[in-house]
């Protein structure tokens, strides 16, 4: 899908692994203040970890200009999606847009690419988690119809959003 001002959305190839885990890492950098150096530095390279995901799921990267601005795992339903999700769910992980691309629609781009894709593949929802620091995301899930199911709290990392989509003919709109 092409928008007018030519962001795309596509699968990622291998080759470009690692420069996905650079951007995935620059994308919550923002956080690392915000964080104990002992969480940013498991986290961050839990973060850059594309090539991991890519082996769990499918990555979709946007692109613009020929340049990938940003990324997102998504992971059909089964062991790699956390229990805490119906086990149809799949799930939605480490969106990342580059900075110079935050409020340009590319973590919507993204976010409605796995909503579509989750519905295509004939699963019955799709979940995600996201952390109280991440206000801007959150609010994109609730306009995109994404609803808190729970919350949990890790130590050193604070406290996180499960969200839940689901996907019947009407779910999703927004």
């Amino acid at each position: 899908m092409a928008r007018p001002d030519g962001l795309t959305v596509r699968d990622a190839r291998p080759e470009e692994y690692r420069r996905l885990s650079d951007l995935t890492v620059a994308g919550f950098e923002e956080y690392r203040a915000r964080m104990p150096e002992a969480a940013w530095t498991p986290y961050a390279a839990d973060l850059a970890d594309v090539a991991g995901r890519a082996r769990l799921g499918r990555t979709l990267v946007a692109v613009a200009g020929g340049q990938p601005v940003g990324v997102v795992a998504l992971y059909p339903p089964g062991p790699a999606v956390p229990d805490l999700f119906p086990s149809g769910a799949a799930y939605i992980r480490a969106l990342a847009a580059h900075p110079d691309w935050r409020g340009r629609g590319v973590g919507r781009l993204l976010t409605e690419a796995c909503i579509d894709a989750t519905r295509a593949a004939g699963h019955e929802s799709v979940g995600l988690n996201t952390h109280q620091l991440m206000v801007a995301a959150r609010g994109l899930y609730e306009r995109l119809g994404f609803q808190v199911i729970g919350t949990f709290t890790l130590p050193d990392y604070g406290t996180f959003y499960s969200y839940l989509l689901p996907l019947g003919p009407q779910a999703g709109a927004g």
